[in-house]
């Protein structure tokens, strides 16, 4: 089965006030019927998490291309701390932009 997320669409300010987007998207697969309906059933307040998880995060290690496995690991422990039936192992990015304006 395979959970994919809407976009993510997150404002932040750069280093010198400037406006950034954090545009992304990802998937997470899992075998577990269970824990796609309990994933799907608690969207919005995974949701809620990802978002204030990725809005917190400094610009500086969402736009680092080595910090990805860390935050694929981050996001992956979030949805982890909201479903119960099981837990999710992978996660995999359809999309990731930062852009300024």
């Amino acid at each position: 089965y395979l959970v994919t997320w809407d976009p993510f669409l997150v404002e932040r300010h750069g280093s010198e006030g400037e406006l950034r987007f954090l545009y992304c998207q990802f998937s997470t697969p899992t075998k577990d019927p269970v824990l796609q309906a309990e994933i799907l059933a608690k969207r919005i307040v995974l949701r809620d998490a990802i978002y204030y998880y990725l809005r917190n995060k400094p610009l500086t290690f969402l736009t680092d291309a080595s910090k990805q496995a860390a935050l694929k690991e981050d996001l992956i422990s979030v949805i982890n701390e909201h479903v119960s039936s099981a837990k999710i192992s992978e996660l995999y990015f359809e999309e990731y932009v930062v852009r300024g304006s």
